[in-house]
């Protein structure tokens, strides 16, 4: 009877030694609750817009839940984000079939041709420019300008 409530003891010990560590380990969400923000996304290839892609037919909106687009050129954030990376530029891209990497846009690359000329891919955030690209962290308010020229 003993040796039992010692195994008992000890199986207790060990499971609220896993719980204690994960709390103090674990990294808190990357909002603290619910947000609804907005990041205006404009593109341009060759000095032409070119909208982030449509919505199909009886669809509310396109990408996940969290991360979307409802045909306005803009990315809409809603609900808790838990890591960082979850509001991601690069995350949003994946979600609504946009090829987007630090080279290439579309099906537009680094070294393509615009008009007889080599193009390459900027982003601006707020009209500064900015080197993230994928890593970008979506933030209400703020203005995205991807250009392939």
């Amino acid at each position: 009877m003993r040796k039992k409530t010692v195994i008992w003891i000890g199986a207790l010990v060990m499971i609220a030694g896993f719980f204690v560590y994960g709390v103090l380990t674990a990294e808190p969400p990357y909002t603290q609750g619910q947000v609804h923000w907005h990041s205006k996304v404009d593109i341009e290839i060759c000095g032409k817009k070119i909208d982030l892609p449509r919505i199909p037919y009886g669809q509310g909106h396109l990408g996940s839940a969290v991360l979307h687009t409802h045909d306005d050129n803009v990315a809409h954030i809603e609900g808790q984000i838990i890591k960082k990376e979850d509001a991601s530029l690069g995350k949003f891209m994946d979600l609504i079939g946009v090829k987007f990497l630090e080279t290439q846009i579309f099906d537009k690359k680094n070294g393509d041709e615009c008009e007889g000329i080599p193009g390459s891919l900027k982003m601006f955030v707020n009209g500064e420019r900015s080197d993230e690209f994928r890593n970008h962290v979506l933030k209400d308010g703020e203005e995205i300008k991807i250009v392939f020229e």
